[in-house]
């Protein structure tokens, strides 16, 4: 399912649809997107491996980087990791972390997202609040629920 995401950075807006995505272990964002936007990003302490649905490996190989963006869906507003990765066609994809932090309604006949939960727009944070706003490891461990988590699916 696409929704329409609103991005924004000190330097740049834009809006995309993008993609709701239950089977993605992750959010996932293009390397691409993050330049236009001007958003920075980070290493991961550790590669991630990643596999496409089709059990195919990405293209880009392993996840090196990611960038925490805040995002609001309707009035909530959380922050959460993207992995940076070639997407293809798609320019972020929103998975179980979104979907858990916001635990949207989805109207599935007509593939939209409830009113309440929109809309959703997704802003870049300075850096000095991305350090304070990082993920934990243990947190980071707690959302995927194992311990040795090394791969990603998307």
């Amino acid at each position: 399912m696409r929704i329409p995401v609103l991005f924004e950075s000190a330097h740049a807006t834009a809006e995309r649809e993008v993609l709701v995505d239950s089977g993605a272990t992750d959010n996932f964002i293009s390397k691409n997107l993050l330049h236009r936007l001007k958003i920075g990003y980070l290493p991961v302490e550790t590669p991630i491996k990643i596999w496409n649905v089709d059990g195919t490996h990405n293209q880009d190989g392993a996840i090196s980087h990611f960038t925490d963006l805040q995002v609001r869906t309707g009035v909530e507003t959380k922050t959460l990791r993207f992995l940076i990765t070639n997407l293809g066609r798609d320019k972020v994809i929103l998975g179980y972390p979104w979907l858990m932090a916001f635990e949207p309604i989805i109207h599935w006949k007509d593939a939209t997202l409830d009113k309440q939960h929109q809309p959703v727009v997704i802003s870049s944070i300075d850096v000095e609040t991305q350090a304070a706003a990082m993920t934990t490891e243990e947190e980071w461990e707690e959302i995927h629920e194992e311990k040795d988590i090394l791969y990603a699916i998307l």
